[in-house]
């Protein structure tokens, strides 16, 4: 009986994993939403505003992006101020273009805060996110100063909160 419910198993997750590498050459690998948008209050400047793709509350795919990077873009920085002043659309097209240049990448949420804009991505492989926003972090013609944090977050944890605002 072990034995069986062992192979069973293991077909299981390999079917799964064949249907995963389906869905990245297909349209549904990033939900297109809706979005729904939120305003919350602030601690400094009234109110602030951000989006969630309502898309990726039940993505059945979340197994295979485990990693949460929270990208958090400072608007307060001298380069951005001075130097390139971008609009927010544009340092989400920034981020997601070059993430998904090396692996699968969804941004699932953009957030504004106080200093600047947070950005939350689920990616597919850890590596290949910390490479790619390592190199964007020293590139001297970057678009934006911005940090980041990485955690392994399995059901979309982070993310549950902004959910619930959206319910």
């Amino acid at each position: 009986l072990i034995y069986m419910l062992t192979l069973l198993g293991r077909l299981f997750v390999s079917n799964r994993t064949a249907e995963w590498n389906m869905i990245k050459s297909s349209d549904e690998l990033y939900p297109a939403g809706p979005i729904a948008i939120l305003q919350m209050k602030s601690k400094k400047s009234g109110f602030l505003t951000g989006w969630i793709n309502k898309g990726y509350k039940d993505y059945p795919y979340k197994t295979f992006c485990k990693q949460n990077f929270l990208i958090k873009v400072n608007f307060q920085d001298s380069r951005t101020t001075s130097e390139t002043n971008p609009d927010m659309a544009t340092v989400e097209e920034y981020f997601c273009d070059n993430l998904r240049k090396l692996c699968v990448s969804h941004l699932v949420a953009r957030l504004t805060t106080d200093d600047g804009l947070n950005l939350e991505m689920y990616l597919e492989n850890k590596d290949a996110g910390m490479i790619a926003l390592l190199n964007l972090s020293n590139d001297p013609d970057r678009l934006v100063s911005f940090s980041y944090e990485n955690n392994y977050d399995p059901d979309w944890d982070a993310v549950q909160g902004l959910f619930q605002l959206i319910d």
